[in-house]
C-alpha cells in the first residue's frame, strides 16, 4: 500500500522519497466501525511543496471517503487522479451538489459543509492542504463522520479522468 501510494505521489511531483507515510483508517466513529480502509481511508505525509511545510495525501483508485465535516476550512489543490466531491450546503434535507474536479483543481470545503469523496478507479487523488503549515492544522481539525446520520454515502467508484 505504502509502496504504490508513494510512486502516484512522486509521479505527480511530491517529493516523498525519504517521507514517513501514514495510513489513515477513519473508522473510529458511530458508524464507521466496520468500514474497511479502502471504503473511508487515505495515506498521508509532510512534506515542503512550493517552499511551506504542508500534508500531503494519497487516495488509492477506487478510495472513498464517507460524509464528514469539519470545524475548520478546508483548501486542497489537486496533483494528480481525480475525484468526485459530493457536498450538502444546506445540510442533509437540502439538495447534495456535485463536482468532478482533477489535477490543476481546489477542492475547497467551507466549515460545517458536510462532504464526501470517491476517487478515481484507475488513477486514485493525489493532492495537497494549502491551509496552514505542516502538521498545525491537522492536529486542529475535529473531524465528525455522518453516516449514522443517514447521509447518502459515495458509490464505488468509477473512471473519472476520461
Amino acid at each position: 500500500r505504502f509502496d504504490n501510494a508513494r510512486r502516484r505521489l512522486l509521479a505527480c511531483g511530491y517529493n516523498v522519497a525519504e517521507c514517513e507515510l501514514t495510513e489513515i483508517h477513519c473508522n473510529q466513529q458511530p458508524g464507521c466501525e466496520d468500514l474497511e480502509w479502502i471504503e473511508n481511508g487515505f495515506v498521508q505525509g509532510f512534506v515542503t511543496v512550493d517552499g511551506r511545510s504542508a500534508r500531503v495525501m494519497d487516495y488509492a483508485p477506487g478510495q472513498l471517503l464517507q460524509p464528514h465535516k469539519h470545524d475548520l476550512d478546508e483548501l486542497f489543490e489537486i496533483r494528480g487522479g481525480s475525484v468526485e466531491v459530493s457536498t450538502w450546503p444546506e445540510g442533509k434535507e437540502g439538495k447534495k451538489e456535485t463536482k468532478i474536479l482533477k489535477a490543476g483543481d481546489l477542492i475547497e470545503i467551507p466549515s460545517g459543509v458536510p462532504h464526501s469523496l470517491c476517487c478515481d478507479k484507475d488513477a486514485g487523488l493525489q493532492f495537497h492542504e494549502l491551509v496552514g503549515e505542516g502538521t498545525e492544522v491537522f492536529a486542529k481539525r475535529a473531524t465528525t463522520f455522518l453516516i449514522k446520520d443517514g447521509f447518502e454515502r459515495p458509490k464505488l467508484a468509477v473512471a473519472l479522468s476520461s
